[in-house]
């Protein structure tokens, strides 16, 4: 929230539980700039997002991802494998190409759904 900063958007995408996102979302409630949304990697609600972080392990970033972007967006998630160590990536788009930045080596939940491993 600190980087896009007042007038930018953030979205983190929760896949779990109605409490855990209410939980969540009282601990971001000091930044109105941040929307937590449930659901699959690809239900982002708009496009023009400044940030959007996946807590979760994806094959690769989908498409539906990579337009909701604004210029200069960024993603941070897990890329990668199933079963083995995945990498924690920051993407930013830079008009029509995403730049791609290895920021760790991890293991993070498989996420399911729409853009993720396994059938929901």
């Amino acid at each position: 929230a600190t980087l896009v900063g007042q007038a930018g958007r953030v979205i983190a995408v929760s896949p779990g539980s109605l409490l855990g996102r209410l939980a969540l979302g009282r601990r971001l409630s000091d930044w109105p700039q941040i929307e937590v949304v449930s659901g699959a990697p690809t239900t982002l609600p708009s496009t023009d997002v400044d940030a959007v972080f996946i807590g979760g392990a994806l094959p690769k970033l989908p498409s539906a991802i990579r337009k909701a972007l604004a210029d200069g967006g960024r993603v941070v998630t897990f890329l990668g494998p199933r079963f083995r160590p995945q990498d924690l990536v920051c993407l930013v788009r830079r008009g029509d190409t995403v730049d791609e930045r290895r920021l760790a080596r991890g293991r993070a939940p498989v996420l399911a759904g729409p853009g993720g491993w396994l059938a929901a």
